[in-house]
């Protein structure tokens, strides 16, 4: 029996039209107002309109997350030590939906980092990793994400692992985990 699709498109979908439809209609009423001649509402409301949207954005862009999370959790069985739940990207990837291609959960272990979502698993052995670090991404444009990207080499190729924590229920609360997680995998790197 297949496994019905967690990471599906219209959750994709809705994680961009739910805080839509925060800041669609307050900057529309500010251009009726202001067809109207109302200048100063009309220009609080197209002024605010920004400022509802980045908080709608935090708020409301990780639509059913906390779902996801629960039907994600059987991906744990069997497993030991602490996971944290993440989204993740393989380099070079871009989606116009979400810059997560994939959920799932993040092992950090003595000798690897493992992704273990829906749709794969990737593994960095310590041994190939050379750098920590953030990169940007979709949620950076708006100051809210970021992804924590663990950089290496192996036999002579480039490798990459990108994840976005999606622990709590706002972006810029799981932007600070990423700083945490951050913090703690260059204190698991080897010396």
């Amino acid at each position: 029996m297949k496994r019905r699709e967690v990471w599906t498109t219209y959750r994709k979908l809705m994680s961009n039209l739910v805080p839509a439809m925060v800041f669609v209609p307050i900057f529309a009423a500010g251009l009726m107002l202001y067809q109207r001649g109302q200048i100063i509402l009309a220009l609080v409301c197209i002024a605010g309109s920004p400022i509802a949207g980045l908080f709608a954005v935090n708020y409301l862009g990780l639509f059913q997350n906390r779902q996801m999370r629960k039907e994600l959790a059987p991906l744990m069985q069997g497993r030991d030590g602490q996971a944290l739940f993440v989204g993740f990207a393989k380099p070079g990837t871009m989606s116009p939906l979400d810059p997560h291609d994939d959920l799932g959960w993040l092992y950090v272990g003595r000798e690897a980092v493992e992704f273990i979502g829906e749709k794969g698993a990737y593994r960095m052995d310590w041994a190939d990793v050379r750098r920590v670090r953030f990169r940007p991404n979709a949620h950076s444009i708006v100051g809210l994400g970021r992804w924590v990207s663990l950089e290496g080499i192996k036999d002579g190729k480039d490798l990459r692992l990108m994840v976005e924590p999606r622990v709590h229920s706002s972006l810029l609360a799981n932007k600070k985990e990423a700083a945490a997680l951050l913090k703690r995998l260059k204190l698991s790197m080897p010396q």
